[in-house]
């Protein structure tokens, strides 16, 4: 009797958008050693309230479906009523994997928190919840949705298989039918300003999808910005995957919520000064919000401002919104856009690995993306030759 012998195993290799696709983009040689080693970042401040804000949102819309009190009320919702009862369990959740906040990020006193000893992280889950929450959970069909399909690998990349998992996680799906909308749905409103996505809305009785990407971030600036394109990728593909998932899904539009935006911290509005005078942002402010923001005397960059508030009292509240909301139109054309550059990104990655394998080196392959404020975060910039930015040599205690 004769024994075939085994075939070469062929292995698929799994990306996901977020974690290896996005992060590569923005260091390659910082994703090899945070994803690819498992190093955890030191003081993970954004992956933190990335991890909060998401975990926030999504419990405090279980618990607003479920329809129990308080959260069953209406809105808006207090702090001390409703929001700090889901902060602290959604803290407590972090913490059971290991997850710290830095300090100030959350609380003053995690053992006792109080209304003044808040920070920004609980200060921007308010305004998150009172200002989109109250719009956005009537449209909610599903919640933590985790997408998956598999595209063709590029040729130069196909070393160790010829097709890659992609794999993804929208934070919401809408389903709306618009005879049953609300008809004062701030998100509804905001969707029918684009003519492409209003044509859509109204070219079918069917139901449309929309989703929905929450960002723990302030909005990047539209011109010159890997960043803004990225992530229009990432809703692109999202909206392929749907489609993959459910054929006859109707997924006409993505919508990115930039949260820092409604409560920016001293950084976040340093850096909005720089976009406005540089004209390198879409959303710009109006003659009342212009004169405040470019007014404000510009103080020397501190450490640890990202943690504390800006001065907003002066700028509008619907300034702050539109800034918050970005509207991400989705048509046969973009999808196959975005699908195609991030097969190209899973390409540099795959070469990438295959040529650290051959050169026996963590660093050569990997390309880099110097930042100021990426370099700044990196615990590697110690001994990484690009790095820019602040505090690049190591500091004796």
């Amino acid at each position: 009797m004769s024994i075939r012998p085994h075939g070469v195993e062929r292995i698929i290799p799994e990306y996901s958008l977020t974690g290896d696709l996005l992060a590569f983009l923005k260091c390659g040689r910082q994703y090899r050693l945070y994803n690819k080693a498992g190093l955890p970042p030191s003081v993970p401040v954004q992956q933190w309230f990335g991890e909060f804000i998401h975990g926030l949102m999504e419990e405090a819309f279980a618990r607003w479906r479920a329809g129990g009190a308080p959260w069953n009320g209406g809105w808006p919702w207090t702090w001390a009523t409703h929001i700090r009862p889901i902060e602290e369990t959604v803290y407590r959740r972090l913490l059971s994997r290991g997850l710290r906040p830095p300090p100030r990020l959350l609380y003053l006193d995690y053992d006792n928190p109080t209304e003044n000893g808040r920070g920004i992280a609980s200060r921007r889950a308010e305004a998150a919840l009172n200002t989109w929450g109250v719009h956005l959970f009537p449209l909610v069909a599903e919640a933590e949705l985790r997408l998956m399909g598999s595209r063709e690998l590029p040729p130069n990349a196909q070393m160790r298989a010829v097709r890659y998992s992609v794999t993804g996680i929208v934070d919401v799906l809408s389903s709306v039918q618009l005879h049953r909308a609300p008809p004062s749905n701030a998100i509804l409103h905001r969707l029918r300003q684009s003519p492409v996505v209003r044509a859509e809305m109204e070219r079918s009785d069917a139901p449309f999808e929309i989703i929905v990407d929450y960002k723990g971030m302030r909005r990047p600036p539209s011109v010159g910005s890997d960043t803004w394109l990225h992530q229009a990728w990432q809703i692109q593909t999202y909206a392929w995957l749907r489609h993959r998932q459910n054929p006859d899904a109707r997924v006409i539009a993505g919508v990115l919520l930039y949260l820092n935006e409604l409560y920016p911290s001293q950084t976040d509005l340093r850096d909005l000064r720089s976009d406005v005078r540089g004209r390198t942002t879409d959303v710009m402010p109006a003659q009342a919000d212009r004169a405040f923001l470019l007014g404000e005397r510009e103080s020397p960059e501190q450490e640890g401002e990202e943690l504390e508030t800006g001065q907003t009292r002066g700028l509008s509240k619907l300034f702050l919104e539109d800034r918050s909301f970005r509207l991400v139109e989705v048509t046969p054309a973009s999808l196959d856009e975005a699908t195609g550059r991030f097969d190209r990104v899973v390409g540099d990655i795959e070469v990438a690995v295959q040529a650290e394998i051959t050169q026996g080196s963590t660093r050569a392959p990997w390309p880099t993306q110097p930042e100021q404020r990426t370099c700044t975060a990196c615990d590697f910039k110690y001994h990484c030759p690009d790095a820019t930015g602040r505090n690049r040599l190591p500091q004796v205690p």
